[in-house]
């Protein structure tokens, strides 16, 4: 019972992320909710990252593709310090992709640590990641629209 409880203690620490939505780093053009919205001429690029010992193999995808052999898809097996690296990584991966596409773009990530740090424009841990985090935040700026969606695999 105590392992059950230390869980859901360990899960709401987590969950909340404190911040000040009008910060500095904070983007105007960044919309952070819980399902998809349908904008014209926008991709959809669904991130993520399997972290363990220090590695992450990390891939982003895009959905809802007509026709598959136009579909994009990248990824890259990297050294991390954190799980919360792996999938700013990989969200830093779709943003690379997707402006040298010259689309604006929508993204998918189950990090809701990352997701809500953005909404935020800050974290409150993962330090170690925090560069990854601005260079992300700022390349959101290059973009005219920006759509961050917490999905979970246990959803699919």
């Amino acid at each position: 019972m105590e392992i059950l409880s230390n869980c859901i203690l360990r899960f709401k620490e987590f969950y909340v992320v404190y911040g000040d939505p009008s910060s500095e780093n904070s983007c105007s053009n960044v919309l952070l909710t819980n399902s998809l919205t349908i904008v014209v001429d926008c991709w959809t690029f669904q991130v993520d990252a399997s972290v363990g010992n220090s590695e992450a193999s990390i891939g982003m995808t895009q959905k809802g593709c007509a026709d598959l052999g136009d579909a994009v898809m990248a990824v890259n097996f990297i050294s991390v310090c954190c799980v919360l690296e792996g999938e700013l990584r990989a969200i830093n991966l779709a943003l690379q992709v997707a402006k040298s596409k010259g689309i604006s773009k929508l993204i998918e990530s189950d990090s809701i640590v990352a997701v809500k740090g953005f909404s935020f424009g800050s974290l409150l841990f993962g330090w170690d990641s925090f560069p990854l985090f601005l260079d992300c935040i700022n390349r959101f700026k290059e973009f005219e629209f920006v759509e961050i969606v917490v999905y979970f695999l246990f959803y699919y």
